[in-house]
């Protein structure tokens, strides 16, 4: 979805979403971060700054991300979303 991209901002992006998989239904479910598990706080804080990153791009800067994402993010830019909302809503794409 995202050709090299995100293993090039960070390589450890395997590892990140699988612990954020694991743990995304307390975000989910707004469960208060103050129970959650220290691992979901630092993936998920982790992968929303590489998603930013990504997200900043310019287009012809991620040439290798799919027509899905690169159609979305258009999207998102025409109607003049924020670069935080713009990346939550890629990352719970993944």
């Amino acid at each position: 979805m995202f050709g090299r991209h995100l293993m090039d901002i960070n390589d450890k992006v395997a590892e990140l979403m699988l612990e954020f998989d694991e743990h995304v239904w307390m975000i989910l479910v707004r469960y208060p971060s103050f129970i959650g598990t220290p691992a979901m706080e630092q993936s998920h804080t982790e992968l929303m700054a590489m998603m930013r990153q990504f997200v900043s791009l310019a287009e012809e800067e991620r040439s290798g991300a799919s027509w899905a994402i690169t159609s979305v993010l258009e999207g998102m830019e025409i109607i003049g979303m924020d670069m935080e909302s713009r990346a939550a809503m890629v990352l719970m794409m993944v």
